[in-house]
């Protein structure tokens, strides 16, 4: 038997963990023409369109990106984020990025990070850079295969149980990775993105927002006043963004420059295969949503919800942590509303029901939920608007950890919201315990 150093032996793996990997993302119940249809229509603009969508708004933006967003744009930007070439310091910065994920599944054409990684990197900066020169890429980078993962509790039979899965090309992904380096660049140091959005952002934790949410309970409790929260859910919020309106979000914060431009040509060139039960599908193309898998995705939506606390209003009853007035926080597209009083968070949710309107986005209220801390809940439904509603309830599964609202009422200053999550983890844990030692 050959030493586990034996390089052969860790390719065997690597090729063994990818082949297991990728069969247990499907059945064979359907076919990947059947697949295609779903995830085609869920990659699509709504038809007919919502009545909560602001038609007409969605009819000028898409007018007023195809007038005003013609070919160039230039690049304004402080540091010329989407101007400046790259360098060979970049190809090594997004080689570094890469490394831990050299084993990650390949694209259509094979070409794995660990392909790239190894190669030099001068030819890697002249590919990248003669790319953003001609404004275009190799067309077997434009061809992203998809492949569904089944959703929990969900029938393995129906394709509509499948949930998306994007294995871009890990070419185009380094090449969008270099390009998601500069975006950031400039949303950070130009202070785009707002204090409220925790997803996606250097140096910011998972469990902020739980955080947050805790000290505005304890705040609350202290003054003796209860804390309304709601959770809020869009529905396929990242395949629903709207091409049009994000162009323009970006070029009106100061966007542009060929970095804008590629990518801009790069939503409109790139197209989907769905691979499923040994087959794959007819091509077909997306016109909505940012791209599934791609390294850009992350920060695009976040530059995408980054006016959202301009519809949010302020009032009285906000909550204040150091002087600071807290009624939203985000964790990518989870969105979490708070007041103390009821008049409070109706206004808060009525206003990102306005956000949804001129962003096409679809305020999902069935999954959506309010909780009430520091006092008993009078209702079992939250109204508001003309004629919405949201459940109230009593416990709340939010970024992972679940929340409760009886267990808070049961200790001082509201500090047991936590008190379930750290049970169920408490049993756990006995659970494994016990199996290891073989304690029953």
């Amino acid at each position: 038997m050959g030493s586990f150093q034996d390089p052969r032996i860790w390719e065997f793996w690597r090729v063994f963990k990818r082949l297991w990997c990728a069969s247990s993302f499907e059945t064979v119940d359907f076919t990947a023409e059947e697949l295609r249809v779903v995830f085609e229509a869920r990659m699509n603009p709504i038809v007919p369109t919502p009545s909560s969508f602001d038609s007409e708004r969605l009819r000028l933006n898409q007018i007023a990106a195809a007038v005003s967003l013609q070919g160039t744009t230039p690049d304004e930007t402080p540091l010329r984020s989407f101007s400046r070439w790259l360098v060979l310091g970049d190809i090594e910065k997004g080689k570094l990025r890469i490394r831990q994920k050299l084993d990650s599944a390949t694209g259509e054409d094979q070409v794995s990070y660990r392909d790239i990684f190894d190669m030099d990197n001068e030819c890697l900066l002249e590919l990248c850079n003669r790319c953003l020169e001609l404004g275009g890429a190799p067309s077997s980078w434009l061809r992203t295969k998809l492949v569904g993962l089944c959703k929990k509790g969900k029938p393995k039979d129906a394709p509509e149980s499948y949930r998306t899965i994007g294995l871009e090309s890990c070419f185009l992904k380094f090449m969008t990775l270099l390009i998601d380096e500069r975006l950031v660049e400039w949303a950070e140091r130009g202070k785009i993105l707002p204090p409220s959005q925790n997803g996606f952002r250097k140096g910011y934790r998972t469990n902020n927002n739980v955080f947050v949410l805790q000290a505005a309970v304890d705040k609350a409790v202290s003054d003796r006043r209860p804390l309304y929260a709601a959770f809020v859910d869009l529905t396929n919020a990242f395949p629903a963004t709207e091409h049009s309106t994000l162009w323009l979000k970006l070029r009106r914060l100061g966007a542009g420059g060929r970095m804008f431009d590629w990518l801009r040509w790069l939503y409109g060139e790139m197209s989907y295969v769905v691979s499923h039960g040994g087959e794959t599908s007819t091509p077909f193309k997306s016109s909505v949503g940012i791209l599934i898998g791609d390294t850009c995705s992350p920060v695009l939506w976040a530059l995408y919800m980054s006016d959202l606390p301009q519809f949010i209003p302020k009032d009285g009853d906000d909550v204040e942590l150091s002087g600071v007035a807290v009624t939203n926080v985000e964790q990518a597209d989870d969105v979490l509303l708070m007041s103390t009083s009821e008049e409070g968070l109706r206004k808060k949710v009525e206003g990102i029901y306005r956000w949804c309107s001129v962003n096409f986005m679809l305020f999902n209220e069935t999954k959506s939920v309010v909780l009430v801390f520091g006092r008993s809940a009078k209702k079992e439904v939250f109204e508001w608007g003309d004629g919405g509603e949201m459940a109230i309830r009593d416990e709340v599964t939010y970024l992972g950890f679940q929340l409760s609202t009886r267990a808070a009422a049961r200790s001082k200053l509201g500090t047991g919201i936590f008190r379930k999550h750290y049970d169920v983890k408490e049993k756990a844990a006995a659970r494994i315990a016990g199996a290891i030692c073989g304690v029953p």
